[in-house]
């Protein structure tokens, strides 16, 4: 048989009541609570037991009062229990979803990922390019690895960092494109790293990808060659910006030439384009790294 207790401020009373086990779940409990307001702080259900027997006979009549109503509360119960399963539910399933919003949270992660949009890398290159010790680089990435955003491969005494899927880098770019459009602060910023006006590059990528197939401009990328040999832009050539000095005769005066590094919060390519123009070169500075330009699908 089983039994149902129910706990008041003064005393435990014991009875018997069909079906007990749908008043274990705490759904039930939370809507018992309610209903018999600071008189009963709570009902579980139970297996019977000797000693029991004797409670219940001694405070049968004021069981009866207590628990006979409830017997047509049960359906009402069941729907508690229910909403409390989804309420659960569904604080797991957006708790998980804010394991990428705690990752995305962190300055220097974002740094990382924007690094690692370039290609794979060593967590020395990584903490070299961040400014940061190998220590706090390799806990980013542990938090990173946690999220499954990044994953790791082992050649020869190197282990090798590279985002898990184009869409963390996709991810990156909507971020970072929201934040321009709605921060002002952000805004501002950007404006004082801005290069001269740049009348010289087009205001939409297919048509800066026309004049480069046609030969119309050059389109340079000034990041390390690593960089360029694991992806970069159509029909662009490779100068590294600690080379670019010595390599200027390799460019000619005659074409526009667009530089670009990163994306838009690199500034190699702003360095480049300062360079160019100070050397008597058409230059321009192209906001858009490779993730950028991936998101838009140009070819």
């Amino acid at each position: 048989m089983e039994w149902l207790v129910v706990s008041s401020k003064n005393d435990d009373f014991v009875g018997p009541l069909r079906p007990c086990s749908e008043l274990i779940h705490g759904a039930a409990r939370c809507a018992l609570d309610q209903l018999l307001g600071s008189d009963a702080a709570r009902i579980k259900a139970t297996a019977a037991h000797a000693d029991f027997a004797a409670m219940a006979c001694h405070h049968a009549q004021h069981i009866a009062d207590v628990v006979k109503p409830l017997r047509h509360l049960l359906p009402a119960l069941g729907a508690c229990g229910r909403m409390k399963d989804a309420r659960k539910i569904k604080d797991l399933l957006y708790e998980q979803v804010a394991r990428i919003g705690k990752v995305f949270s962190s300055p220097k992660r974002l740094e990382l990922i924007e690094l690692l949009c370039q290609g794979e890398k060593t967590v020395e290159m990584l903490a070299r390019e961040a400014s940061i010790s190998m220590k706090l680089a390799s806990a980013h990435l542990r938090e990173l690895r946690g999220a499954h955003l990044v994953e790791t491969e082992r050649r020869g005494k190197n282990i090798l960092y590279r985002l898990a899927d184009k869409a963390v880098a996709d991810l990156w770019v909507h971020i970072h494109a929201l934040a321009e459009n709605r921060l002002i602060e952000l805004q501002m910023e950007l404006q004082k790293i801005a290069a001269q006006p740049d009348d010289l590059v087009p205001n939409d990528r297919e048509t800066l990808m026309k004049m480069a197939r046609r030969g119309e401009v050059v389109v340079l990328d000034v990041r390390p060659t690593e960089e360029y040999l694991a992806t970069h832009l159509p029909f662009a050539r490779s100068i590294p910006i600690d080379e670019l000095r010595q390599r200027l005769a390799e460019l000619p005066k005659d074409r526009p030439i667009v530089a670009y590094c990163r994306g838009p919060y690199c500034l190699m390519a702003i360095d480049a384009v300062a360079l160019l123009r100070k050397e008597g070169f058409k230059s321009a500075h192209l906001r858009d790294g490779v993730a950028e330009w991936e998101v838009a699908e140009i070819r």
